[in-house]
């Protein structure tokens, strides 16, 4: 089998869960190509230049990749990606509609996007939930005790319209209100290489990432790797779907918030204030990480490969 991996955004997200995919599955021959790439040789040479690949994921909103005629002349050989979550859901579908529609399969992260595709017109049956993995040896907590600093962090991209996605800004004011010192890894352009991002990790005493729309977020996958406990809202993104809170819950493995700094600062508090709740959720956090390290997780996009081979498109 020989696989196509296209990406939009080289170095962030998608394209590490793309390297992370190929070197779990080294029984396939898997290439990787960035969006740029891509539409060259489309341009250059047509579809044709696909024909030695048995199908092309599209690590990204397809019509970013592709026009309409390109994804019909394609017959099904691609696999698209709803890689979101909360209001920006319909939009996208909606953006995506010229070119998922002749896809085999479409890949989305949590439940609400495959909701939302039913709704829309697709087949229930070509829609297919796989969350992102993560790294649990490079992303692990520290050693011995974790220390108790106060420092809050997020490391998801917060540049300009993002910063409210992601709820920057509340995070910044329930810390002034709690007294915890907020940090971020992503304040340029780029985000810290992997390397220094797990030690970045460690260092901090919770994480928190209030957005009101996700997929099923890296960040929040690498910080419970890490054994933080993290502040989320409930029923946003995979994460949001599929945990439970921490405080209330024996098993939980994140902390819902509500978005807001006096919520974020009261909520902190309580981690501080109840040391083996604080402890008890960041073991969750780390059993729920373990169980999506990429070796688990990878052998779901091998399935949907050898599907997509087989199948045509999927409204």
């Amino acid at each position: 089998m020989k696989v196509l991996i296209v990406i939009d955004n080289q170095g962030w997200c998608w394209s590490n869960s793309a390297y992370c995919v190929a070197r779990c599955l080294p029984d396939i021959d898997i290439q990787l190509i960035e969006h740029k790439d891509f539409k060259f040789r489309l341009e250059k040479d047509g579809i044709r230049w696909l024909d030695d690949f048995s199908t092309i994921l599209v690590r990204g909103y397809s019509d970013l990749f592709l026009t309409h005629d390109q994804a019909a002349a394609m017959r099904g050989r691609f696999i698209a990606t709803l890689c979101t979550g909360g209001h920006r859901l319909v939009p996208h579908i909606r953006d995506m509609e010229d070119t998922a529609r002749h896809a085999s399969y479409i890949m989305v992260q949590n439940r609400r996007a495959h909701t939302e595709l039913v709704l829309a017109g697709y087949r229930s049956d070509r829609i297919l939930v796989i969350p992102n993995g993560v790294d649990t040896t490079l992303f692990h907590p520290s050693e011995g005790n974790k220390a108790r600093n106060r420092q809050l962090g997020m490391a998801a991209n917060i540049r300009n319209e993002r910063s409210f996605l992601k709820g920057t800004d509340i995070c910044q004011e329930a810390c002034d209100i709690a007294g915890w010192k907020f940090t971020t890894a992503t304040a340029t352009d780029r985000r810290m290489p992997h390397e220094l991002l797990a030690q970045w990790y460690r260092n901090l005493e919770a994480y928190a990432q209030p957005s009101i729309a996700e997929g099923c977020s890296n960040s929040i996958m690498e910080a419970m790797a890490s054994g933080l406990p993290c502040l989320i809202v409930k029923d946003v993104g995979y994460h949001g779907e599929v945990c439970q809170d921490g405080i209330g819950y024996e098993d939980g493995q994140v902390v819902f918030v509500q978005r807001h700094p006096m919520e974020v600062a009261s909520t902190l508090k309580i981690l501080e204030q109840n040391p083996h709740i604080y402890q008890r959720i960041c073991r969750n956090a780390r059993e729920f990480a373990e169980a999506h390290d990429w070796s688990h997780i990878a052998p779901l996009f091998r399935t949907m490969f050898q599907m997509a081979e087989q199948q045509g498109t999927c409204k």
